[in-house]
């Protein structure tokens, strides 16, 4: 599994990856991930970035990938070379490179069946495009959201948005060499398949979010009480919605 957002880092994307990779350990699945220290490199905030539960049987499966260590000239060149390398040049090709290298070395020790790259950031389908061509090994592409141009308003300018030339080449080359692409619920996969080439609904599947049930819990009659769990930001649109939940709920009652 290539997911650039992944445990111990603490944020709605990676939440929802390490529940997927927590998913799999639990029906028997071999799973490595190949990571990428976003918060250390100030690519995502982090709302905490230590190995707790419920995500330590996670921790030797985590292969933390960076792209550190380089400065100057020798870095931009580096980076050069490696947006040549994978065809793909953008500022994630550098991590691209490096996950691909390491998932090389993983796959001579235990031979994958699959590939799985989650989005966002779109980094992930970058190493996956190349090991996916290498090996010949399946290849599972997902969204868990539109690239933030993309996204609808008010967080972005919609689905014809554009994101520059390379990168919208590089959505159009995952849609086109993956064997299969997911989304998490039917309206974001026909919103992401509406800009996407041709023919990517009809290898599109729906695989909701996985929830983490630790017990039963039940909700007391009596009580009358309804929890929420939100992980996430609160922008505006957001805390139009929950106000709007709170002001139903409190007329009902």
């Amino acid at each position: 599994m290539f997911a650039p957002a992944f445990a111990p880092l603490v944020n709605p994307e990676a939440i929802v990856n390490s529940k997927l990779a927590l998913a799999f350990l639990d029906a028997g699945w071999h799973v490595d991930i190949i990571s990428r220290n976003l918060a250390e490199e100030g690519q995502a905030h982090s709302y905490g970035s230590s190995w707790n539960e419920p995500w330590t049987a996670l921790r030797d499966r985590t292969h933390i990938v960076t792209c550190k260590g380089l400065v100057g000239r020798r870095q931009w060149l580096y980076r050069a070379w490696n947006c040549v390398a994978s065809g793909f040049p953008l500022d994630h090709s550098r991590w691209g490179m490096h996950a691909f290298d390491h998932a090389l070395k993983l796959h001579c020790l235990y031979g994958y069946d699959v590939i799985i790259s989650r989005a966002l950031p779109d980094s992930a389908h970058i190493p996956a495009i190349m090991f996916s061509r290498k090996t010949g090994i399946p290849w599972i592409a997902n969204w868990n959201d539109p690239p933030c141009a993309k996204m609808p308003d008010p967080d972005g300018q919609g689905e014809n948005a554009s994101l520059g030339f390379f990168y919208e080449r590089l959505l159009r080359a995952v849609a086109n060499r993956a064997h299969a692409l997911t989304f998490p619920c039917e309206r974001l996969k026909r919103y992401i398949c509406a800009y996407l080439p041709i023919g990517s609904a009809q290898k599109s599947w729906v695989i909701p979010h996985v929830s983490l049930q630790p017990g039963s819990v039940e909700l007391s009659a009596a009580r009358k009480v309804f929890s929420l769990c939100h992980a996430g930001n609160l922008y505006n649109g957001r805390q139009e919605l929950f106000v709007g939940v709170i002001k139903v709920l409190g007329d009902s009652s």
